[in-house]
This record gives C-alpha cells, sequence and structure tokens, in this order.
C-alpha cells in the first residue's frame, strides 16, 4: 500500500512535509510463482525506497545509510538514506511494540520519501535532444474514401466480405 500526502511535524508551514510512504506486509514469494516464501523484511522496503528514488531522479548509489530513524521503526532493522545531512528517505521493520498495540501479527515493513528534501536535477547543457511531440493519432501510410449510397448502415460497408483482385 502507497500514499503521497502532506505530514504536520507542527503548527507552522515550513513544519509540514510532502511525503511518499509505503508498507508491505506478510510473506513475499519473489518472481517466481514457486520461489521460496519469506516474511518480508528491511531490505524489501529499502528496495521499495531507492526505487522511488530512482523514479524521481536522484542516483541511490550516491546515498548514505545511516541508523537515526524514528522510533516507530525497529532499532538495527532500519535506516535513513540521506545525502551529506540532507535526509531522503527512512525504511525498515515496524517496531514490534507498535505492531502489537495494532495487533498485527504478520511481518510489517515500511519506508517514507520526503519529497521537499529531493535534490533538483542539475541542467546539463548542449547535448539534450529536443521534446519530441507526439501525435495522439495513430500515422497513416494509406488512406481510402469510398463513395456508397445515402441508405447504406456502415455496419454493413464493415462486414462486407473481402475480394482480392487477381494479378
Amino acid at each position: 500500500m502507497c500514499e503521497i500526502g502532506p505530514v504536520f511535524g507542527g503548527t507552522k508551514p515550513e513544519d509540514q512535509k510532502v511525503v511518499a510512504g509505503g508498507i508491505r506486509a506478510g510473506n513475499y514469494a519473489g518472481r517466481h510463482w514457486a520461489g521460496p516464501v519469506r516474511g518480508v523484511d528491511a531490505y524489501d522496503a529499502k528496495a521499495d525506497a531507492l526505487a522511488v528514488l530512482e523514479a524521481l531522479g536522484v542516483k541511490a548509489d550516491n546515498a548514505q545509510v545511516q541508523r537515526n530513524t524514528p522510533s516507530y521503526y525497529h532499532p538495527g532493522r532500519s535506516g535513513t538514506l540521506q545525502l551529506g545531512p540532507n535526509v531522503l528517505a527512512v525504511f525498515g521493520e515496524i517496531h514490534p511494540l507498535v505492531k502489537e498495540e495494532l495487533d498485527i501479527k504478520t511481518p510489517l515493513v515500511g519506508f517514507e520519501v520526503f519529497l521537499n528534501a529531493i535534490p533538483a536535477p542539475k541542467k546539463k547543457g548542449g547535448t539534450e535532444k529536443p521534446l519530441v511531440e507526439l501525435s495522439a493519432f495513430q500515422p497513416l501510410t494509406r488512406d481510402f474514401a469510398f463513395v456508397v449510397a445515402q441508405d447504406v448502415d456502415a455496419d454493413a460497408l464493415v462486414k462486407a466480405p473481402v475480394r482480392r483482385r487477381k494479378s
């Protein structure tokens, strides 16, 4: 389950952050239907957070993993993704006390990507290709026009048998 929306950390406008978050629960079977089944873990949440960052144009290879996460994540099974001091995302297993309070028995992991913290892409000069404007219509190689009597139904034309010329 995923969601994007504002998170309020206080009463001031600068205390609001826009966050993309997601949760996985239960088991993970991989891409093959007969593959081994395992409970979701912190690495699944990290992969989800990295995928969101990559989709936003952030080079995830440059992000450092740190341990300072909010208290609702399991200590030692969670982390933050940072570029220098800039925290881009947090991920990990949900703390067992939180799961107990919510009466959740299955493995539960989550991530949060802080969209306001994503750095603006660097402008590259000179070598980029211009934007391709594609038509909403399919390209045509041949165009046909037919003149028929006004009382002929369009459906009769569509269902008419095709006769081919003999060459």
